[in-house]
């Protein structure tokens, strides 16, 4: 979804003139031998004149994935690509269409997804993507919980209080970077496998606790002083560390201590 979602936003901030697509939908989504999403079908595109926010059009998208301002009164912008963007985000984690009968008239894709969404992901996600016996089940939920409510963003029922299309691929690489770096530490292994060892922070780096089950939360009381930077040879005698060079949220690679009593 990050490639549809830099596709939009380069027909909407790459060219001097933006490009409305007008019909985001999964069809015109196809996929390369390699997996690379791009967009097609620009058959009811429109292209803003100069200083233009949006336009008038008298075609009429497809139902479910057509925003709110478009259907009603025939008005047409960025905006518009960005909500059908949200809806197909939904769609693609919880595996249901906008205009299945499972969605009434007044209860929509997102109404659902909004009102659910405070009591976990198990009913809203896609079972083959979510199970509770999956022993990433933590990282996975908390990865599709950031993908909705980025979801409900875009598709809000005013074009004002969406999302830019830049800003919505910023907030998905960041989602993604805090996944991998969830994953990489879950995968770490159990505390038994841990031996004192020399280690090292690079600056500017700030070295961060990651609890393992049984242990106390926070650095052992008696556990030196970490400074950006700084080398050791040794930790205090009851403390154990271990390091591996994992990604950080900010997209770098740095050093990763666990520690325990």
């Amino acid at each position: 979804m990050i490639d549809v979602a830099t596709a939009l936003e380069y027909l909407h901030t790459g060219h001097p003139t933006p490009i409305i697509h007008c019909d985001v939908k999964p069809s015109n989504i196809l996929l390369d031998d390699d997996m690379v999403a791009h967009v097609g079908d620009f058959g009811i595109a429109k292209l803003l004149g100069e200083g233009d926010v949006m336009k008038q059009t008298m075609t009429l998208a497809t139902i479910g994935y057509m925003a709110p301002e478009f259907g009603s009164a025939r008005i047409v912008s960025i905006k518009c690509d960005v909500y059908s963007y949200g809806i197909v985000l939904m769609e693609t984690f919880i595996r249901k269409k906008p205009t299945d009968e499972f969605f009434a008239e007044e209860m929509t894709i997102r109404h659902w997804i909004k009102r659910l969404l405070p009591k976990g992901m198990l009913d809203i996600a896609d079972v083959d993507l979510l199970r509770r016996d999956d022993k990433y089940f933590v990282v996975k939920a908390n990865c599709i919980s950031s993908i909705m409510d980025l979801a409900l963003d875009c598709s809000a029922e005013l074009p004002e209080e969406r999302k830019d299309m830049k800003d919505v691929v910023i907030e998905l690489k960041k989602i993604k970077q805090r996944q991998t770096y969830a994953h990489t530490l879950t995968s770490m292994p159990p505390p038994s496998s841990f031996v004192p060892t020399p280690f090292y922070f690079p600056s500017p780096y700030v070295p961060a606790y990651y609890p393992f089950p049984g242990t106390s939360p926070g650095f052992p009381p008696d556990a030196p002083c970490f400074s950006h930077g700084a080398s050791y040879s040794s930790l205090t005698h009851g403390s154990a560390a271990y390091i591996a060079t994992v990604p950080t949220p900010s997209g770098s690679s740095s050093s990763v201590s666990a520690y325990w009593r």
